[in-house]
């Protein structure tokens, strides 16, 4: 007797479970995870550095091994002259429409700006921000 007729063999095969809608869902709220931390950061007067782990081969040894590099975040927030605060939420390096040609939320004043990015963060989870994201991704594809 074989070793494999000890087991119970199917036909089964493995099925992708892997989901593009959820994946920009948690892209998208990982990059306002980011816009958060920055806005907490500068409405305290903290210094805000985002760092990333990387791999990278060192030129005298030839082996790779794993660094922090400082990572470059862009603000999607603007103050404008009279102290009012705007922020856009960014998928593919544009702005997404938020309704009816609204790219941009109002916001009090820039202490409010986390509140508003948790809030944003919870209307991507819920899926209502989709069609927004497909128009982005359809434009980039265009150009």
């Amino acid at each position: 007797m074989t070793i494999l007729a000890n087991l119970k063999l199917t036909n089964s095969k493995r099925h992708a479970t892997y989901d593009p809608v959820l994946g920009r869902r948690e892209a998208l709220a990982n990059r306002l995870k980011e816009q958060r931390e920055l806005a907490a950061a500068i409405s305290s007067g903290q210094p805000f550095r985002f760092t990333r782990k990387i791999f990278e081969t060192n030129a005298e040894t030839g082996e790779r091994m794993q660094v922090e590099k400082t990572k470059r975040v862009r603000p999607w927030f603007w103050t404008d002259k009279d102290g009012t605060c705007f922020f856009e939420v960014r998928y593919c390096n544009k702005a997404l429409d938020l309704g009816k040609d609204k790219k941009a939320i109002e916001v009090e004043a820039p202490e409010k700006l986390p509140e508003i990015i948790d809030t944003v963060t919870q209307a991507v989870m819920a899926g209502e921000l989709d069609k927004a994201i497909d128009a982005a991704i359809i434009r980039r594809k265009k150009s």
